[in-house]
């Protein structure tokens, strides 16, 4: 629900079922000529306003958080170093590992040796050593 458009959020949060009940008890009343019932109606406008803003805060939030959470690897590219989304990777990087990062790609250790979790691959809960050796 928090990821449609602006307009998405406003439709839905118009056209619900109570609001639906109140606009006919509304027409009713006015109908009728029975205007100090109507009384109700800013408290309805009011709660249709609030959760629009809420649910549109909500939704910005969601979004710096997306961003914030989209993965990003350190490469080499032209001899300095650039952190760069996962989706531009490209075959043939030199991406830097270290403690905590995530790995992004498929990847071949050049140099050095790091300890991975591939526990959401194979299920296995304990670290495993990735050298050049271990080619």
């Amino acid at each position: 629900m928090y990821g449609g458009k602006t307009s998405e959020i406003i439709i839905s949060n118009v056209c619900t079922y109570f609001n639906l009940i109140f606009l006919i008890i509304s027409i009713l009343l006015i109908v009728v000529g029975s205007f100090r019932n109507l009384t109700f109606l800013p408290i309805i406008i009011g709660n249709t306003v609030i959760g629009i803003v809420q649910e549109l805060r909500a939704k910005k939030a969601l979004e710096k958080m997306s961003l914030l959470n989209a993965p990003h690897a350190d490469v080499i590219r032209d001899g300095k170093i650039k952190n760069i989304l996962s989706q531009e990777l490209v075959k043939d990087y030199i991406v830097l590992l270290s403690a905590g990062k995530q790995i992004c790609a498929d990847a071949t250790v050049i140099s050095g040796s790091i300890q991975v979790n591939e526990s959401l691959l194979t299920g296995e809960v304990d670290e495993i050593e990735k050298n050049r050796e271990a080619l």
